[in-house]
């Protein structure tokens, strides 16, 4: 038979694990907690992993997520993206460098038109690899 307070308890329980699954550390948390999240997991992904390996890997994620690094890299965007990114970028580089402005506008513009060519020579290098 049908009871309302069993399934109302199979729903709490079913959100707490969704929120347990939702729960995202921080780069400022601590190491310990970064370790001790990963060690006591139950993700399916750790299943096969040792605990030296999954110390290793909350070490790895937390000086990642230090590093504030991105989990969608360059490599996972398509040849056409990349060329269409560096033919617009050099477009823009001459603009910025030729715009007037006083000497802090104009050093912020050439910052700018550096990073714009740092990205334009990193799209090149991917798509020469790809090819």
């Amino acid at each position: 038979m049908f009871k309302l307070r069993d399934f109302r308890q199979q729903v709490l329980e079913s959100d707490l694990r969704d929120l347990d699954l939702l729960e995202t550390l921080k780069a400022s948390d601590p190491t310990d907690k970064w370790i001790s999240d990963f060690v006591h997991s139950d993700n399916p992904k750790f299943a096969d992993k040792s605990k030296k390996e999954r110390i290793r890997m909350a070490l790895g994620a937390k000086y990642a997520a230090m590093r504030k690094e991105n989990t969608e890299h360059i490599n996972e965007l398509k040849t056409d993206t990349l060329r269409s990114y560096a033919k617009a970028a050099n477009k823009t580089i001459w603009p910025l460098m030729s715009k007037p402005g006083t000497s802090a506008e104009q050093e912020a513009n050439m910052k700018k038109a550096n990073k714009r060519e740092a990205g334009i020579t990193a799209a090149l290098k991917k798509i020469t690899k790809k090819s």
